[in-house]
């Protein structure tokens, strides 16, 4: 986690919980503005919900 890496594909394999779990313990102590740590998590396992939550964010 101490470099910036972009993706733009995806595997379709399954993600450990756990695993999930440690990145989201490991975002949230990323620095943010005022130390304020505004931010929110979501973890998606839906794999329709995650089709028609990137759809309504590509038009945005």
């Amino acid at each position: 986690m101490e470099q910036r890496r972009t993706t733009r594909h995806f595997s379709g394999r399954e993600v450990p919980r756990e695993l999930i779990e440690l990145a989201v313990q490991t975002a949230g102590t990323a620095p943010s503005g005022a130390h304020m740590q505004p931010l929110t998590y979501v973890a998606v396992a839906d794999s329709d919900l995650k089709a028609r939550m990137r759809e309504a964010a590509e038009v945005e």
